[in-house]
C-alpha cells in the first residue's frame, strides 16, 4: 500500500507510541467490562440463567468498556454501523480505534458490511468524529480482547488492517502486536538493589578516609 501523504498505517512504532499512553486505561475498562459480565451471570436467580451465553457476556462487556472509558473522560460510543460485532469506537490524536472481541484469538473478519470493509482497507473517506477529515490523515487500527475459560481478560491485542472480506478467516493485516499489561511493562528495582548502591557509597567513603589518614600519617612520619 502506497500512501503519497500522510500517516502510514505501516508505520508500527509511531501507532503504538500514539496509543501508549492509554494502554492501562484500556486494560483497566477491559478488566472492569469482563468482571461486571461475570457477575450478571453470576447473580441470576435461576440456575439456567447462570450458564454464561457468550453472544450476551460480549454485549455486556462492550456496554461496560463504553461506559467505562467515557467516566474515565475517554469519549467513546458503539458504532452502530458495525453490528452485529458492535464495536466500540473511540479516536485518539489521528487514530480512529475499534474494541472488538477477537474470533477466537485473531482478528475479527468486517464480514458484509462496506463501512467494516473501508475501515479495514484504511480508506473511509470520513471519520467517525469529523466528516470533514479524510482517512489519509488518519490511521484505523482495532483493539481486540478475548478471555480466559473462567471469563477473565486475558489479551488485547492491537491490529493495523489493510483487508478483510466475507470469510470468517479473511481479516488481513501490516501488522499486529500483543499489549503488555501495564503491571507486568512496570518492573521497578528490587529493594536490595538500592540497599546495594548505598553500600558501595559507605565503602568508597571509607576508603577516601583510609586514604587521607594513610597519606596523612607518611608526612608525619617525614
Amino acid at each position: 500500500m502506497s500512501m503519497e501523504i500522510g500517516i502510514d498505517p505501516r508505520n508500527k512504532i509511531l501507532i503504538l507510541d500514539c496509543l501508549d499512553p492509554i494502554v492501562p486505561l484500556l486494560t483497566e475498562a477491559a478488566e472492569h467490562a469482563t468482571e461486571r459480565a461475570r457477575s450478571y451471570f453470576k447473580d441470576q436467580t435461576l440456575e439456567s440463567a447462570k450458564v454464561r451465553d457468550r453472544y450476551l457476556f460480549a454485549h455486556l462487556v462492550r456496554h461496560q468498556i463504553c461506559a467505562y472509558l467515557n467516566d474515565r473522560g475517554q469519549v467513546a460510543q458503539v458504532d452502530t454501523r458495525w453490528l452485529p460485532n458492535s464495536g466500540v469506537a473511540f479516536s485518539r490524536d489521528w487514530l480512529d480505534v475499534r474494541f472488538l472481541k477477537s474470533y477466537f484469538g485473531k482478528l475479527p473478519a468486517p464480514g458484509h458490511s462496506q463501512v467494516k470493509q473501508a475501515f479495514y482497507r484504511q480508506a473511509i473517506e470520513s471519520s467517525l468524529w469529523d466528516q470533514g477529515e479524510l482517512s489519509f490523515e488518519r490511521v484505523n487500527i482495532v483493539v481486540t480482547w478475548d478471555v480466559d475459560s473462567g471469563g477473565g481478560l486475558s489479551t488485547l491485542d492491537v491490529y493495523s488492517p489493510c483487508w478483510g472480506g466475507t470469510a470468517r478467516d479473511s481479516a488481513r493485516y501490516f501488522w499486529h502486536e500483543t499489549l503488555v499489561h501495564p503491571a507486568v511493562a512496570y518492573q521497578p528495582a528490587p529493594a536490595d538493589e538500592y540497599a546495594e548502591e548505598e553500600d558501595r557509597e559507605d565503602i568508597d567513603i571509607e576508603r577516601e578516609i583510609s586514604s587521607d589518614t594513610d597519606e596523612q600519617g607518611l608526612a608525619g612520619d617525614v
